[in-house]
């Protein structure tokens, strides 16, 4: 067969597939699970994510009540010469796991990394390190996953972005699937109040003390005091220290334990104002 003749044919292919994927998106009827036969029994794992779980593991924390799922999206971008790219998903870890632990009755998804660039489009420019994702393709993950959520047997799914980029597809997504899963077992829930950024940044002047001046390196204390707290290496400690560049915005990172105790404060903030969020969330759901 000629090459001009199998793109023809692959050209006809795509309207199909489109439209397959888009009933699978629209389908309310949950798919059934299948089981493995006489599974053994497992102790209980000191951990709310999910990746680091079987199976088995998962299944019996379900049934043990661990029905509310945070679906986590992060992002992949240049922050600057001393945040690496996968600086939303090491603040992700920390914060997801206070806010799971402390509502009591939930896991986390595995974090999505590709988002959407921030919006307006082309504000912030394109770096060297941004990898980014329509929002459409964005979308059409988020409701895949959702759907694969609620088979699971998950009844609350909230959605929670540490990236700009990734608020309003999930917005979108959940006020879509509220609707057409209106009457079903599981709701979606976008949670606005994760990414807070004006309470965060009055916290940080008003609790902290702290007053930054821009420097424009797409860094800030507040994404730098939480990496130190969860994830130094992420942040580069080890050799901001080494060239004597403790700083970020016109701050002062050390004492650097001063500034992981911030770090630990801010995210606590950030996980009451989330925590509180999901909870009127769920006892306020009336889609089922």
């Amino acid at each position: 067969m000629y090459k001009s003749q199998k793109r023809l044919m692959m050209m006809a292919l795509v309207p199909a597939l489109a439209a397959g994927s888009l009933m699978a998106q629209n389908a309310t009827a949950q798919v059934k699970l299948a089981e493995y036969d006489n599974p053994p029994s497992v102790k209980r794992v000191d951990t709310v994510f999910m990746e680091d779980m079987t199976w088995l593991e998962i299944k019996n924390e379900l049934e043990a009540g661990k029905t509310t799922v945070l679906v986590p999206a992060g992002g992949l971008e240049a922050s600057g010469p001393f945040l690496t790219l996968n600086k939303h998903q090491n603040m992700l870890r920390g914060t997801t796991d206070l806010i799971a632990r402390k509502l009591g009755n939930a896991l986390i998804a595995p974090f999505i990394k590709y988002t959407p660039a921030d919006e307006p489009i082309g504000v912030r420019g394109n770096y060297l390190g941004d990898f980014s994702i329509s929002v459409a393709t964005y979308k059409a993950t988020l409701m895949d996953i959702c759907a694969s959520l609620r088979d699971h047997g998950f009844t609350d799914i909230m959605l929670i972005g540490d990236h700009q980029g990734a608020q309003r597809g999930m917005k979108e997504v959940a006020d879509e699937l509220d609707s057409k899963w209106m009457g079903g077992p599981a709701q979606v829930t976008y949670v606005p109040e994760y990414y807070d950024r004006t309470a965060v940044r009055a916290h940080i002047t008003n609790a902290l003390g702290i007053t930054e001046v821009r420097a424009g390196l797409g860094d800030n204390y507040f994404n730098t005091s939480i990496l130190l707290a969860v994830e130094p290496s992420g942040a580069r400690l080890n050799e901001r220290t080494e060239g004597g560049q403790l700083t970020v915005n016109g701050v002062n990172l050390e004492p650097v334990g001063q500034t992981v105790e911030n770090g630990k404060q801010i995210m606590e903030m950030q996980t009451d104002l989330t925590v509180k969020a999901i909870q009127e969330a769920i006892s306020g759901g009336n889609n089922r």
